[in-house]
């Protein structure tokens, strides 16, 4: 039985989004976002009345669609967010690697300086990552902010100020300098306001 649904109301799973995958997922801009046994519920768009696109995503998954509809550009959100954050976390897990073989080797001669030009590369990702999710889904600002023992990022859509996720609040000090590189602004200096700017170029925008 088919209904109506709140998306604002859900936390997507991103392991039961995975059961169809992000590539289909933007195709039928489809949303799962609960199991049970061999049900799956999926979130698809007011009039989406296609035998077809039920038969497709049963075939993807190997589940039972119970179809529940919702508005697109919340589906469309959802999927932006749930992929944006798994690929922001891989980044993420990638540059803590890297900067405990970057602590590792300041033990070595010459190890520190190789190291630190590959710690780096992962903060450039994560950045472009978290900018580029934001520019997909038409935000106005992105924030970067301590919530407790982690970091919190959030995208303001609408005026609506949305969380996006949450990463270790040690990678926050790097992605401060980071920012500050890219805007063009004194990283020596902490306790001080500063203004600064930059462009990005995000592909397919």
């Amino acid at each position: 039985m088919s209904r109506n649904i709140d998306l604002s109301t859900l936390t997507p799973d991103i392991e039961i989004a995975n059961l169809l995958g992000h590539d289909y997922a933007v195709k039928y801009c489809a949303l799962p976002f609960r199991r049970e046994g061999e049900h799956l519920w999926v979130a698809l768009p007011h009039g989406t009345n296609d035998a077809a696109t039920l038969r497709d995503l049963t075939d993807l998954t190997g589940l039972y669609i119970v179809p529940c509809f919702a508005q697109a550009e919340a589906i469309r959100f959802h999927i932006n967010q749930l992929y944006g954050m798994e690929n922001v976390n891989t980044i993420a897990s990638q540059f803590l690697v890297d900067e405990h073989l970057a602590n590792r080797a300041d033990a070595f001669d010459n190890g520190s300086a190789v190291l630190e030009s590959i710690s780096a590369a992962p903060v450039v990702r994560l950045l472009d990552s978290l900018i580029e999710t934001g520019v997909v889904n038409r935000a106005s600002d992105i924030h970067i902010e301590p919530f407790g023992h982690q970091l919190r990022t959030r995208y303001r859509v609408d005026g609506v100020l949305l969380t996006h996720g949450f990463l270790g609040l040690s990678l926050l000090p790097n992605i401060i300098s980071r920012l500050k590189v890219m805007a063009g602004i004194d990283i020596a200096k902490t306790r001080l306001p500063q203004d600064g700017h930059f462009s990005l170029t995000v592909s397919g925008v």
